[in-house]
């Protein structure tokens, strides 16, 4: 069944989620809280950032070195991230002393957000992504992504990229799947708009200095619309007129095609809810995760590592208790899968699966796995530990998970344990703020919070002032409760006489 893109632009958020047959499939999130001005923004990615930076420290023993791009903390640049394309094989025995010295400018990429107390990782292999294609600025060939998998496509592509004075003077292409199909005047005019990029880029590094960004990745909704629509696509619905209006606009100039595919949502029902997701979405924050028949799984984040726990729960066969831990296992497997690619997750997760003696049941399970991750287009080594129940997954992770973006360390129980983050919550607080003005127009609007809650929205005041005036919130009155729980909030609608 055709599948839909549903993006809700909130008071201080956008959420973008990805839905097929009515299934939670793929779930986004950005904090973006801007003024008038359209300065003041909030927790966006700066994976794909291109940055003119500086060299701080080389350190041999970590073989790295810490750049400056311009954030609170110094960029990490390993060695083999900082060999070039065609400059030799990425040897392990490359020493960072040899590729970059203290106080040299370098242009370098973000290749994973900022995480906890270690600053984002940056390397000097540079890749601007456009709808057809991934322009390489020093790839000097042109590459075909693997699921191309038609011969005569892939000739075809490849003899009209090879061919662009673009990868004659050193330039190259990785070619995308959304490629298929597309005409040689689509295939130009995206190497048009990619080399132009460059250009400017190039020159700017010229003329500026560093730590300075000199090319933003873009936007989450470009970027919903730049790598998720496909012909699978059947719609993408948007909850806000403006947000609405940069995604068509988007759309007539990088997708002319899919224009008409975007609509405006106008129902009194918040998104959604209205299509069944909201507590798909809301049971994310949770580490306890149900399975259909009555088994659970458990997700825990560390530092180090994601564990997650397999458990039969009630599913329970005293008749076959093998073939019991095996189903559960199976059941776990799916799940996990899904609950990887909705929670953002990655790095090394180690699952504890329910034993199984029979090593061929085990050897099911793994493939299965497997499988279920290539399904979902997740790149995994999938390793058991010998004569253990116990799987390990690595898998790439470039942007912070869902529990990262809205959970903090529990500073009350000395880091044993996690606690909503004090901007989910007022997030949380505020989108109560939106059912309410939706439900009754032009009502003030009371929110009680507890002290930290109240001192964040007075921060954030100004950028919020708008927000509120963009989506016909006339009145909110913020009463702080000190004695109230951090994450315990109201918001009810004021008659005139509560309102004076």
């Amino acid at each position: 069944m055709p599948k839909q893109i549903l993006i809700h632009s909130g008071i201080a958020e956008l959420q973008i989620a990805l839905v097929d047959d009515g299934l939670l499939e793929r779930y986004w999130s950005e904090m973006d809280l801007e003024g008038e001005d359209g300065e003041a923004r909030l927790e966006l990615s700066q994976v794909g950032d291109i940055v003119l930076a500086r060299v701080k420290r080389v350190l041999p023993a970590l073989n790295a070195a810490f750049v400056d791009i311009g954030g609170e903390r110094d960029g990490f640049l390993s060695a083999r991230d900082a060999v070039k394309r065609g400059s030799g094989p990425r040897d392990d025995a490359l020493k960072i002393s040899e590729l970059v010295r203290e106080g040299e400018t370098l242009l370098v990429q973000v290749l994973r957000d900022a995480m906890g107390d270690k600053g984002a990782r940056i390397g000097l292999n540079l890749t601007i992504a456009g709808r057809y294609l991934v322009f390489t600025p020093e790839g000097g060939r042109v590459l075909l992504s693997r699921k191309i998998e038609v011969e005569a496509e892939r000739t075809r592509l490849k003899s009209i990229l090879e061919a662009t004075a673009e990868v004659k003077s050193g330039a190259g292409f990785v070619v995308r799947t959304a490629a298929i199909g597309a005409s040689e005047e689509e295939l130009g005019e995206d190497v048009e708009y990619l080399a132009g990029i460059w250009e400017e880029i190039a020159a700017a590094q010229e003329n500026d200095e560093p730590p300075m960004t000199l090319h933003h990745e873009l936007g989450a909704i470009e970027r919903a619309l730049r790598d998720q629509v496909g012909p699978e696509i059947e719609r993408v619905i948007i909850d806000d007129r403006q947000t609405f209006k940069a995604a068509h606009g988007y759309a007539e100039e990088a997708m002319p095609g899919f224009s008409e595919r975007i609509v405006l949502h106008e129902s009194s029902s918040p998104l959604f809810v209205e299509h069944g997701i909201e507590d798909d979405i809301g049971e994310l924050q949770f580490s306890h995760i149900s399975l259909p028949n009555g088994g659970w799984i458990a997700i825990e984040s560390t530092e180090a590592l994601i564990a997650i726990d397999v458990n039969s729960g009630k599913h329970i066969a005293r008749s076959d208790l093998e073939g019991t831990g095996l189903a559960v296992n199976l059941e776990a497997a799916e799940m996990i899968v899904r609950q990887v690619v909705l929670r953002s997750l990655g790095g090394l997760i180690v699952i504890d699966f329910i034993p199984i003696a029979d090593d061929e049941g085990f050897d099911r399970l793994i493939g299965i796995l497997a499988k279920q991750l290539k399904q979902a287009k997740l790149h995994a080594d999938v390793v058991r530990m010998p004569g253990m129940n116990i799987v390990a997954l690595t898998i790439k992770h470039t942007r912070k998970s869902v529990d990262r973006r809205t959970m903090e360390v529990c500073t009350s129980c000395d880091g044993h344990g996690r606690r909503q983050s004090i901007p989910a919550i007022a997030l949380d607080a505020l989108r109560q703020v939106e059912r309410a003005a939706l439900s009754a127009p032009g009502i003030p609007i009371a929110m009680r919070v507890g002290s930290e809650i109240a001192s964040w929205l007075e921060e954030h005041a100004e950028p919020l002032r708008f927000e509120f005036s963009r989506r016909g919130i006339t009145a909110l009155r913020v009463f702080p409760e000190p004695h109230r729980e951090r994450d315990s909030f109201s918001v009810e609608t004021l008659g005139k006489e509560d309102s004076t």
